[in-house]
Formats: C-alpha cells, structure tokens, sequence
C-alpha cells in the first residue's frame, strides 16, 4: 500500500519526470559526453555485479560525478535497452526536494520512490519484482540518506543503486557508520 496520498501523486510525479524525463518520453534521454572516465568502468562493473549494495561515487564539485551518473543512465537505455521507466535519476538538490523540512526530506524522498513504483505497475517500492535502477545525485543534501538507502537496499535488493555527492569525507564517514 502506498504511503502517499492520491492527491499528492501527480506533485510526486512532476518530481519524478523533472529528473528523469526519458521515463514519459523516451526521446527526452541528453546524449552525454562521449569521453568516459576510469570511474564509469568501475562503476558499471559494481552497478552490473549480483551483490545487495549501493555503489558510492565520491569526489569534489565539478568532478564529473553527475555526468558518469548521466553516462550510465545512456549506456542501461541505449546500449543495454532497459525500459526507459526502470532508470530512475533523483538529484537531492532538486528545489522541490529542498523545499521541504530538512526533517522531512527522508519521507519526502521515499514517497517519490513509492510514486515511481506505481509507474513501474507495483504498489511500492518494497515490492518491484524486477530489476531496475536508482541514481541519487548529492546525496548529501537529504539528512538521513544513509539509513534510507541502506533501508532501501535491505527491502529490495533487486534495485540497482547508484549515488554521489559533493562533501565527500562526510559522506563516507555517514556511509561507514550505517
């Protein structure tokens, strides 16, 4: 059962296509740069391997953390032909994410991710019998990320998860201590 109310569906949604416009339009999918660093490889390889974890990039601002994230919703789509709705890109900073009280943010994020498994055609998150993808951009900006995800992963190890973020000591030691 879902935990959000009908009502607020369609703001979850509006969030949901804001971020990942290929999952209504599949036409909407940016072409990345075609330069792939080292780090994309890793990551693919742990994104693509049969273990219940997420996998952290980590690094300063303008690294190119969000484009590898970019570059592995392109290579699931384009090359691997994932269905479009099975990749789901989720940027923390995102200015409706923001809105909400810093304390409600963990909530807030977990009924986008119910609101995305209803795209899917299941109930809730907890429930997607397939294997899909998560990309979560500046992780950091959500307090709590870290037992959400961990939560998350424990609930449906079948969701791929991907996630990066700019205060990268921080985030490891919150990554640690789960």
């Amino acid at each position: 059962m879902p935990y959000f109310t009908e009502q607020s569906t369609e703001f979850y949604h509006t969030i949901i296509y804001s971020n990942s416009p290929w999952i209504k339009d599949s036409n909407r999918l940016r072409i990345p740069e075609p330069f792939k660093r080292e780090v994309f490889f890793r990551v693919k390889k742990q994104m693509e391997a049969s273990h219940e974890m997420a996998v952290l990039i980590k690094g300063p601002r303008r690294v190119g953390k969000t484009e590898i994230q970019k570059q592995l919703i392109w290579y699931l789509i384009k090359e691997k032909h994932v269905d479009p709705k099975k990749v789901l890109y989720l940027s923390f900073d995102d200015v409706q994410i923001q809105a909400e009280k810093p304390g409600d943010r963990e909530r807030f994020v977990q009924d986008i991710l119910n609101a995305w498994a209803q795209i899917l055609g299941w109930d809730s998150y907890d429930e997607i019998d397939c294997t899909a993808y998560c990309f979560f951009d500046e992780v950091q900006a959500v307090n709590g990320w870290a037992n959400l995800l961990k939560n998350r992963i424990e609930r449906n190890p079948k969701i791929r998860v991907v996630l990066s973020g700019s205060a990268a000591h921080s985030i490891f030691d919150k990554a640690l201590k789960i």
